[in-house]
């Protein structure tokens, strides 16, 4: 999320990909509270100022606009195969 104020809504919308209420989400709703950006000075709680520092550079050689971004297929050829279930693999 965008900010931390959006919490309530990922916790909603991880309790339908568990399939539970959100009551019953248990630990799974503080693991979500860090899904959100953080601000620079936040950042640098948690990290170096001479990587934040190397991060800002490295962005700032990223050059691209939107509308080069587009959807292409995978090709099938670089899917992994499944496993068999293990109830049919031989053993």
């Amino acid at each position: 999320m965008h900010v931390p104020e959006r919490g309530a809504l990922l916790d909603t919308l991880e309790a339908i990909r568990q399939g539970v209420p959100v009551s019953r989400l248990g630990e799974a709703t503080a693991q979500n509270r860090e899904c959100h950006l953080c601000s620079p000075a936040s950042l640098t709680r948690f990290y170096p100022a001479d990587l934040l520092a190397e991060t800002l550079e490295i962005a700032a050689r990223c050059r691209f606009s939107h509308d080069e971004l587009r959807y292409e297929s995978i090709p099938t050829s670089w899917c992994r195969r499944a496993a068999p279930p293990p109830s049919t693999c031989a053993i």
